[in-house]
C-alpha cells in the first residue's frame, strides 16, 4: 500500500484500539453496576421488610457507590464519544491526501504499464526473431545435406537413401512430447490475470 494509506490505517488503529480499551472497561463498569444493583436491592430488602438499621446504613452506601458507577459509566461513555468523533474527523480530513496519493501511485502505474508494454513488443521481435533464426539453421543444414548428397551422387549411391533429419522444435503443441518452447496463450492469459506463472519459470527466476 502507499504511505498515505498506511499512514490513514496506522491512525485508524491507534484510535479504534483507544476506543476498544474503553469500551471495554464500560463492560467492565456495566458488571459491576449490575452488581452494585443486587446489592442494593438486597440492602433495601432488609430496610423495608426486616427494619434493619445497620442496612439502611448499607443501603445509603449501596447508592452512593451505584452513582459514583453511573457517573464513571457516563464519563466512560462520553469519552468513548469524543474519540470516535475525534477520530471520524481526522480521518476525513485526511480524505484529499489519500486521493492524492490514490492518484500519484495510479498513475505511476500507468507509466509502468505502459513502459511494460513496449518491452513486450522488444521481447515479441526478439522471441520472432529467434524463430526466425531456427528457420535459418534448418534450411542450412538442409541446404548443406542436399549439396552433399548431390556432390557424390555421380561417384556413389552409398548416401543416396541416407535420412538426416533435425529435430523439431516444438513451438505451441501442448500435447506433443517435449515442451513447447514457445509461449502458449493459455500461460500468457493465466499470468496476466493471476499474476502466478507456470512451476517451470522457477529454474529460471534465480538466473
Amino acid at each position: 500500500m502507499y504511505p498515505e494509506l498506511e499512514q490513514f490505517h496506522r491512525i485508524e488503529k491507534e484510535y479504534n484500539d483507544k476506543i476498544a480499551a474503553l469500551e471495554e472497561e464500560l463492560k467492565q463498569l456495566h458488571e459491576d453496576k449490575a452488581e452494585a444493583s443486587r446489592q442494593y436491592n438486597k440492602a433495601l430488602s432488609k430496610v423495608v421488610y426486616e427494619r434493619d438499621s445497620d442496612s439502611a446504613v448499607e443501603l445509603a452506601e449501596r447508592k452512593k457507590a451505584s452513582d459514583a458507577l453511573n457517573e464513571e459509566m457516563k464519563e466512560t461513555q462520553g469519552k468513548i464519544e469524543q474519540l470516535r468523533n475525534s477520530r471520524d474527523e481526522r480521518l476525513q480530513n485526511m480524505v484529499a491526501s489519500l486521493k492524492e496519493g490514490r492518484d500519484r501511485e495510479f498513475d505511476a502505474a500507468l507509466k509502468n504499464i505502459e513502459s511494460k508494454k513496449e518491452e513486450l513488443r522488444r521481447f515479441r521481435a526478439e522471441y520472432l526473431l529467434l524463430i526466425q533464426q531456427l528457420h535459418q539453421t534448418r534450411k542450412y543444414a538442409q541446404d548443406v545435406d542436399a549439396a552433399f548428397k548431390k556432390t557424390v551422387k555421380p561417384l556413389t549411391t552409398e548416401f543416396e537413401h541416407e535420412s538426416r533429419t533435425l529435430p523439431h522444435v516444438n513451438l505451441h503443441n501442448p500435447f506433443a512430447e517435449d515442451e513447447p518452447h514457445g509461449v502458449l496463450e493459455k500461460d500468457a492469459d493465466q499470468v496476466y490475470k493471476t499474476g502466478k506463472v507456470p512451476d517451470w519459470i522457477e529454474s529460471y527466476s534465480n538466473d
